[in-house]
């Protein structure tokens, strides 16, 4: 099907060090608290196979979502909601708590470091022909910023998304991995909750697909802990990899 798959984890890290020194010690704490739930908690772990494979190739973003979200876009829609490149406003939140916004939408720093993300994509893409691009996330099984309505989870496990365009897999790929998944017993919501793929501006021909894994099955959201089914769920994640390479 494909000769290389680049697994695309954006959100994973909870490092907040790119803000400075400064700023971590007097926000960090708070700043961690707050982004909790929207941090994709061990998915450089559960996506990315601990051994080397030269058509496996992940690309995982250092720094916590809230300061700089390479999934967003200029102008994106989320900016209404505090959830855009530059996410800190974001944690204003109706909690109660107060972080100023670290730094404004237009700072060279966060674009500069947005933009390196979005070419070393573009360049693995166009170096790479025949390749699927995986965005790897999780979402929270409660109520989140992103999703504030906890009944369109609707008891799924895992979310498969993927764009109506160019990079749209074909529809065996998609009966492949939705079938693949279903077998190993987890139920299945197909650009529900969350739709879409990660895009790249570049030349080069590729399809995309995202993976959302609810976090109630492989950790304790509310302690941040692996449960006893992570080491399953990773193998069953990576074990999908074999099936997806030519």
């Amino acid at each position: 099907m494909y000769k290389n798959i680049i697994l695309h984890v954006p959100h994973s890290s909870a490092d907040f060090s790119f803000a400075g020194a400064a700023e971590v010690k007097l926000f960090g704490q708070k700043w961690l608290e707050q982004a909790s739930d929207l941090i994709d908690w061990f998915t450089d772990e559960l996506f990315v196979p601990q051994s080397h494979s030269d058509n496996i190739l992940p690309v995982v973003f250092d720094v916590c979502r809230t300061l700089c979200d390479v999934e967003r876009l200029s102008h994106d829609p989320l900016e209404k909601r505090g959830l855009g490149i530059t996410a800190c406003c974001c944690l204003m939140t109706d909690r109660g708590a107060y972080n100023p916004r670290l730094f404004p939408s237009g700072d060279i720093r966060i674009m500069q470091k947005y933009l390196d993300h979005q070419y070393k994509l573009a360049s693995l893409l166009v170096q790479r022909h025949e390749s699927l691009l995986l965005d790897c996330h999780s979402f929270s099984n409660g109520a989140t910023l992103l999703q504030p309505d906890i009944s369109m989870n609707h008891g799924i496990d895992v979310c498969l998304g993927w764009n109506n365009d160019f990079t749209r897999p074909k529809d065996e790929v998609l009966s492949l991995v939705t079938n693949y998944f279903k077998a190993k017993g987890y139920s299945v919501g197909l650009n529900t909750p969350y739709s879409n793929a990660k895009t790249v501006d570049t030349p080069a021909d590729y399809n995309a697909l995202m993976i959302e894994l609810n976090k109630r099955i492989y950790m304790d959201e509310k302690n941040i802990a692996k449960n006893d089914r992570f080491e399953q769920v990773a193998s069953d994640v990576q074990g999908l990899y074999e099936l997806l390479l030519k």
